[in-house]
């Protein structure tokens, strides 16, 4: 799994690039896994940083469907287990689909690695700017999901990906999408 960051959000979360890996070993690995995912689309995500009430938030956006995970109050520690949180909302939002349970563990199985790299993809960032103003409404959508001092983001990570239509171009048309109809129309192409 290959996190791209916006250059802002790698400087804020200190995430280290491949070429500043400092284990031979690692080096290798993650070599041999951008060899392997890079440009492969369902193991793409974009990370974009952004604030809440002075508090750093996440962004990410899987780059074949648009599938976009948001995560509140994130530390610098929740940033080393990235691919933990991705799978946690994953799960929830195919809750009820037990097929799509059986298709996430393959696509866990073939995420053994992430590592981190630069966001240069314009069509993602340009997704993930607009849905930052006009979903997310800079970050104020999180009171619509506020209770008490805790942020529901389980809910909002549902509504976004099953209820937002998101706009995809696909074959050269532009269409939209439901980003959670997308991501299970794609695991089920690749491991069915």
């Amino acid at each position: 799994m290959i996190i791209y960051g916006t250059k802002e959000t790698r400087k804020v979360y200190h995430m280290p690039l491949s070429d500043q890996i400092v284990s031979p070993l690692l080096r290798l690995t993650i070599a041999n896994t951008k060899q392997k995912e890079a440009g492969d689309r369902l193991f793409e995500w974009g990370a974009k940083v952004f604030y809440f009430e002075g508090s750093r938030c996440l962004q990410l956006c899987n780059f074949a469907s648009k599938f976009t995970i948001v995560m509140a109050l994130v530390t610098d520690d929740m940033i080393k287990r990235l691919p933990e949180y991705i799978f946690e909302y994953l799960y929830d939002v195919y809750a009820g689909d037990p097929q799509m349970k059986k298709l996430i563990d393959r696509y866990l199985a073939d995420n053994t690695i992430m590592f981190f790299d630069k966001l240069t993809d314009r069509v993602t960032i340009s997704s993930m700017n607009y849905f930052q103003v006009y979903f997310m409404d800079d970050g104020d959508r999180f009171y619509d999901f506020a209770e008490g001092n805790l942020i529901r983001t389980r809910a909002l990570n549902k509504k976004v990906n099953c209820d937002y239509l998101m706009g995809m171009t696909i074959d050269g048309k532009k269409t939209y999408i439901y980003p959670a109809e997308k991501f299970a129309e794609l695991l089920k192409a690749r491991y069915s």
